[in-house]
Order: C-alpha cells, then structure tokens, then sequence
C-alpha cells in the first residue's frame, strides 16, 4: 500500500484536466530546407546548431525559387546546367521557437505531465493556402496521436490550440477561410489561436528587401509568399513623383500598370526565360499578384465567430515601438521607382519588421463577423522594454548574429509575449494576470480585451 502522501498525489494528479494539444506554426523564412533529391540531404535554407551547440546557417537564396510553370517543382539553377532538386521543409527553426515550445509543455501542462506540443514545418516559399492541406493534416495527425495516450483515451482531444507566429498566423487563416468555403463547410478543428505579429494587411519590409536587398532580391521576386507580405494597410503605397501634385494612394496589389518596366518583372522574366518555361515573365507575375489578392480577399471574409464559436478564441498579439518601415513611396516612373519611409511613433512604428498598421487583423475580432479590420482596442501590445536584462544579453549576443535581433524575430521568445500566451490557452487560469499594453491610440481603461484572457492592461 502506496504512503498516503504518495496516493493523495496521484488522485489530485488524476483530476486535472487534460491539456488541449497545441501546434505551434513559426513564421518565415523560419523552417530548415533540405534538398532531399541527394543521397545526403543537402542544407540549402538552415538555421542549426553547429559545431560545440553552436548556431549554424546555409543560407542559399538562389536556390529557392519554384519552377514558373509548376510550383511542386524546384530546380538547382546554380551550376551550369538545370537540375532536379526536391525541397523539404524538415522542422522550425530552434532559435526562437525551441524555447516557446519547451515552455509551452511545462506551463499549459505540468512540470510532471507535460501538455502535448507540436511545431509544424512547412515550406514557407508557397502561398498562405498551399500550406494549409499541411496545416490540416498535421492536426489530423496530432489528434491521432494525442488521443492515443493513456491520460487521453477516455476522452480523445478533438481540437488543437495554435499558436502562430509572423506568415504562419497568415496560413492559420487561410486554415479556418478554406474550412468555412467548402460545401458544405468543414469545421475547423481548432479550439484557440493565438497570433504573434502577424503581417495580416502586409509589411513593407517585403517590398523593400525585393528592392533593397543585394543577397535576397532575385530569389524573393519569384516567391509567392513574398508577394503576399505586400503592403495594403491605409498610406502603405504612396506615390510622391509628381512634385507639384499632392501624394496620392497606390494598390501595389492590384495596379497593373504601375510595375510596367520594373526590375522585379524583369528578375521574373529572365528566370522564366532560364528554364524555358512556357509561362512568359508578364504571366508569372500576374500569377503572382493574383494570388496575393486572393489572399487578401479571403482573410476579409474570414467569420471568426463562425470558425472558433466566439471571437473572444482569438488573441492578437502586436507588437510597436520600434523604427520600421512603414510606407512604400514611389519616386519615380517609367519605369517605377521606389523608396521607402521609416518611423517609430505612434501608429507610425512596429517591430522592426511588420508595421503595427499591418498587424492589424483585416477581419473583424471584435464582432467575429468578416467585412472590416479589427478595432484597435481589441489588440495585445508588446514593446521592447518588456524584455528582461536577461533576454536583452540574448537579444544582442548570439541572436544579432544571426538576423535575430529584431524585436518582431523575438518575440516568440520573451517572457513577456509566453505570459500572455499561458494565461490564455489554460484552461486553469493562472493566480496572475500578464500584463500587456494598449496599442497606440487606445487607454488602459478603454482596451476591449475578455475577462477570460486574463490580462492586465499598462499603459506606457
């Protein structure tokens, strides 16, 4: 017969409740890519630990645009001649989302029992709804194996939790949107999300390293994903290159005519050319555009109240404070020419990465309802002075090495954003409320956020 500490422990262990399982979607370019067409895996996108734990990255962007006229197909340009390579995203990247997925385990379960959590891979080169099949399966999958616990077989988990960071809040979207267009719909196996500064309405970080960045450019300006990162908030695009005409609003999305004789047409047409496809430059790239305005017209549409059974299921968390590009401006014509705007006040600021007014939802989590973007006063704020002396040594160590020293590549990891995240998704509230902050434009007392998120507001 067990000492009676030791079965009193054991009955109060068997009355908790069940963690529902949590997948956690990391953002891009955030999973490692390996060419899987070589007897050994070659790295061509990787972020690992190395030699003595250390961080290793193999970074090779001209490997990574898809085939024009069949996206399923990667070609190795890099040698003299064309060959086959298949691409595959193997798992997330440990730097930041190791730490978030370690402590999700202990806190929305139990140092003892551990609750069940998943990061998923998937090929952050595609559109938002390519990967959502990988979104859909991968849950199927983890409620299979979930339910085959011992702790869960009276009672199998039908839904998951997500947590989704940057694109992957983007994919998580287009999940629920796909779920609600089919006939008849399918519900949506998801219980709660969480999204962690997501560029719902764009960055213009996206426009600017297809611009700007040397390293990057021609690679990205084939990219699906890349194009819908595309700027569409209010005053994302302004074109300043008449000088004695006021600025006046551009739709980079749907203005045809505006990229006329770009570079990026250009990059698009000579790889087309390269291969030999049969889609010509001007096709691919209207391809392209299109598919980010699909994008952009589904998360509209998207009915949270019908895909989650209340908008109060749903946090965003975004994150501002910090100098960001914040507008695309346009110079110069035929061809285009662009320039970019940087701010870090009020509403004109971000997280070094997507502006605030891109992380606001283009669907409504106040009302639930699809048809306009969320209030502002519904909004989690995080800013870079929420992070401890601790983390700030990790912020600006290893982590600025590596391109993670943005606060928008970190947030994953801070104590604070993780607070915010376990007080929500458990299902025993925590003793205390994490603290959060308005966004800009909104008072402590005027924030819209549910009782059940458990939060605290404190202003700046």
């Amino acid at each position: 017969m067990p000492p009676k500490g030791k079965k009193d422990k054991a009955a109060a262990v068997g009355t908790r409740p069940t963690p529902t399982p949590v997948v956690v979607i990391h953002g891009g370019p955030a999973s490692n890519l390996l060419d899987l067409y070589l007897t050994t895996p070659d790295q061509v996108f990787t972020l690992a630990r190395g030699t003595f734990n250390f961080p290793s990255q193999h970074k090779q962007y001209d490997r990574l645009p898809f085939h024009p006229d069949d996206e399923l197909i990667t070609l190795n340009t890099t040698g003299k001649t064309i060959t086959p390579a298949r691409l595959a995203a193997i798992n997330a990247f440990y730097l930041p989302y190791e730490d978030l997925v370690e402590a999700l385990k202990i806190n929305i379960g139990f140092p003892d029992d551990p609750a069940p959590v998943f990061p998923i891979a998937y090929d952050w080169r595609f559109d938002s709804l390519s990967s959502v099949p990988v979104l859909q399966s991968f849950i199927t999958e983890v409620l299979r194996i979930v339910g085959k616990l011992p702790q869960y077989k009276k009672v199998p988990p039908t839904k998951v939790d997500i947590v989704a960071h940057s694109f992957g809040g983007l994919v998580t979207a287009r999940y629920l949107r796909w779920c609600q267009r089919q006939k008849p719909a399918v519900p949506p196996k998801v219980r709660k999300v969480v999204t962690i500064a997501t560029p719902f309405r764009g960055a213009a970080e996206s426009v600017y390293t297809m611009i700007k960045d040397n390293e990057q450019r021609e690679a990205i300006r084939t990219l699906p994903a890349a194009y819908g990162l595309w700027p569409y908030f209010p005053g994302a695009c302004m074109d300043i290159s008449a000088p004695q005409q006021p600025a006046s609003e551009v739709d980079l999305i749907s203005d045809s005519t505006l990229w006329k004789g770009s570079s990026v047409v250009q990059s698009v047409e000579r790889y087309c050319l390269k291969v030999e496809a049969k889609a010509t430059g001007a096709q691919r790239f209207k391809q392209l555009r299109e598919g980010a305005d699909e994008q952009r017209k589904d998360l509209g549409a998207l009915n949270v109240q019908s895909a989650l059974g209340s908008p109060d299921n749903w946090l965003p968390i975004v994150a501002f404070g910090q100098e960001t590009n914040i507008r695309v401006e346009i110079v110069g014509q035929n061809p285009v020419e662009f320039d970019f705007k940087k701010a870090n006040k009020g509403d004109q600021t971000g997280d070094n990465t997507v502006p605030f007014l891109g992380a606001v939802p283009s669907f409504n989590l106040a009302t639930g309802a699809g048809g306009s973007p969320t209030p502002r006063e519904r909004l989690v704020g995080i800013v870079k002075g929420d992070a401890s002396f601790g983390e700030y040594t990790d912020w600006f160590g290893a982590a600025s090495g590596l391109g993670l020293s943005s606060l928008h590549s970190f947030l994953p990891k801070m104590d604070a954003v993780q607070a915010i995240v376990f007080g929500f998704l458990r299902d025993e509230q925590p003793k205390y409320r994490a603290k959060a902050h308005p966004v800009p434009g909104v008072g402590g007392k005027n924030v819209d956020w549910p009782e059940s998120w458990n939060l605290m507001p404190v202003d700046l």
